[in-house]
């Protein structure tokens, strides 16, 4: 299947991704399919997204489609909460600290590649509850 679907420049990197361990189940087999099938049928293929989510079965190693997509909102709601609690400075430990740096005129920034990252991440997820939840 690999041999006929993906980008030919990505086929060997989609073969290595295939074999590995943790997609020797079935279950899981198939949810790698599915986003191939769905992704390059839609030409919105990425290898960055195959490996993204490579590596997000092998953290969490859900048993099926199933699986995965009754955990993603809750990975979306933890992710979306991080967002917004990178986006605004973190408490200063003391008063004293706090006027040091400006009272209420605190120029501290946020971590934007965190924000970034975690966005990236939001993006991600989302995709792929609408690919494995398309029949």
């Amino acid at each position: 299947m690999l041999n006929n679907l993906p980008p030919e420049p990505d086929r060997a990197l989609l073969k290595a991704i295939a074999r590995r361990s943790i997609f020797r189940n079935e279950g899981r087999r198939e949810i790698l399919f599915k986003f191939l099938l769905k992704t390059t049928s839609e030409h919105s293929y990425s290898a960055l997204e195959t490996v993204d989510l490579m590596d997000l079965v092998e953290a969490y190693k859900p048993k099926d489609t199933a699986d995965m997509l009754s955990r993603i909102p809750a990975w979306l709601e933890v992710l979306e909460n991080e967002v917004t609690a990178a986006s605004q400075p973190k408490p200063f430990f003391a008063d004293r600290v706090r006027e040091l740096h400006g009272g209420g005129r605190d120029q501290r920034r946020s971590d934007e590649s965190l924000i970034d990252r975690k966005q990236r991440n939001i993006n991600f997820l989302k995709r792929l509850l609408e690919i494995l939840a398309a029949d």
